[in-house]
């Protein structure tokens, strides 16, 4: 196996990965990025608390602006403000009488009798609230979906919410009395009008719960259908029980010119074909540690071999072979120190390569995948160094350490077998 063959497939596997996480429309405009949004619709609620109506309730007008966060493809955490004007009023009209005996007309008693017709009994509100909300992506279920650009959004949150209601009845009253004998009739009679209004300014916690359809129509414009049900479950007069909207959401999303990478038709089927061919590559190229291991003991071997039949062909007794060979040097968890078999390897190449003047080796870095990135990264970096100066000190000289690399997770498992230095002879 040449050493050239087993480079390039390290790359293809680092190629592949990186095209994995590049490739993606969502990863790119919905990872760390903001967005902010104005909707609009109409809406409606629940019982009032406080006073009981069952007069019709009318469409409520809402609207609304915030801000969100998208964390990854599939979360995102907002701010949202929101304003609605509930208002009911009475089907019909209402009429009461009452009825007061020995009213005196004149000094003359009689019996007086007051009709009272509601002509208007309105509950108008204006409600305005803010919550702080998570969404979740129901879409990236499917994350490498080719309809990357459609996103189905639930959610759920906790906020605040104001109001400002006025409530208002109107009456109108005849009042009527006879007061009649065997000589006189003595008649009285009255109409007039009362209106009263009373305001209050009712407040409460609500639950917001929230299920949004969005389609983008450029990366940085999201245009998309919300539904939206919001519990108020405090009792405070005044204030409904539930309220509910439904409209559209104009969304403005903060991406870079290079975020969105598949706006254009072509440019997306491009990308997925690439993508298809760099997961390829990866199957084709991805090894286990244990084959690492076979392929660095069969080129071994073949020097070996070499080098024993070129001493045959010499017609002298075959000496005993110094041989530079490559290894493997593990190490623990989270650590960048070298075991004692891990100093065992370093000895035996430090051992043939001072002897082995002319040859040089190459070191390549890795750790596996528990961990942040970084962390792996900054980790494979440490042992490529370990064991450089490992080497160093062992005797072997700078120029005999051909190249460095640290590639951290990247082409890596969880297996605990990719915490390593692959040292391999050029």
């Amino acid at each position: 196996m040449k050493i050239k063959h087993i480079i390039l497939c390290m790359a293809a596997m680092l190629g592949a990965t990186a095209t994995v996480h590049a490739q993606t429309y969502n990863d790119t405009v919905r990872t760390n990025t903001w967005s902010v949004y104005v909707q609009g619709g109409v809406g409606g609620y629940g019982d009032m608390r406080g006073e009981q109506f069952v007069g019709k309730k009318y469409i409520a007008p809402n609207a609304a602006i915030g801000v969100k966060y998208n964390i990854r493809p599939w979360v995102r955490m907002g701010l949202n403000v929101g304003w609605t004007y509930l208002k009911d009023a009475d089907k019909g009209t209402v009429t009461s009488t009452t009825t007061t005996p020995n009213y005196q007309v004149n000094g003359r008693t009689g019996t007086l009798e007051t009709v009272g017709v509601r002509l208007q009994n309105r509950n108008m509100t204006q409600m305005l609230g803010a919550d702080l909300n998570i969404d979740l992506n129901i879409m990236d279920i499917w994350h490498n979906r080719r309809a990357q650009k459609f996103n189905l959004w639930v959610g759920a949150g906790a906020g605040f919410m104001k109001g400002w209601n006025t409530y208002s009845n109107t009456w109108a009253f005849d009042a009527n009395c006879v007061a009649q004998g065997n000589d006189h009739m003595n008649i009285y009679s009255h109409s007039w009008i009362e209106s009263d209004q009373v305001k209050h300014n009712p407040s409460g916690l609500y639950i917001p719960l929230s299920l949004s359809a969005e389609w983008d129509l450029a990366p940085k414009w999201t245009l998309g259908v919300i539904g939206q049900y919001k519990i108020l479950p405090q009792e405070r007069s005044y204030m409904p029980k539930s309220m509910w909207d439904a409209g559209l959401v104009l969304r403005y999303n903060f991406v870079g010119k290079k975020q969105g990478i598949y706006s254009n038709k072509s440019k997306y089927l491009k990308a997925l074909a690439a993508l298809d061919a760099a997961r390829m590559a990866q199957e084709n190229c991805e090894k286990s540690s244990a084959n690492l291991q076979r392929m660095l003991d069969e080129a071994n071997a073949k020097n070996r071999a070499l080098m024993a039949d070129n001493a045959k062909l010499k017609n002298q007794p075959a000496p005993e072979p110094v041989v530079l060979e490559g290894g493997l040097v593990y190490f623990q968890n989270a650590s960048s120190e070298l075991t004692p078999e891990g100093q065992q390897v370093v000895d035996r190449v430090a051992k043939a390569m001072k002897e082995l003047n002319g040859k040089q080796v190459m070191l390549i870095g890795s750790a596996n995948t528990p961990g942040s990135t970084t962390l792996n990264m900054r980790l494979s970096k440490q042992r490529v160094q370990t064991v450089k100066e490992a080497l160093l000190s062992a005797g072997v000289s700078e120029s005999q350490i051909a190249e460095t690399y640290a590639v951290g997770e990247y082409g890596m498992t969880a297996d605990e077998a990719c915490r390593r230095v692959v040292i391999v002879v050029k």
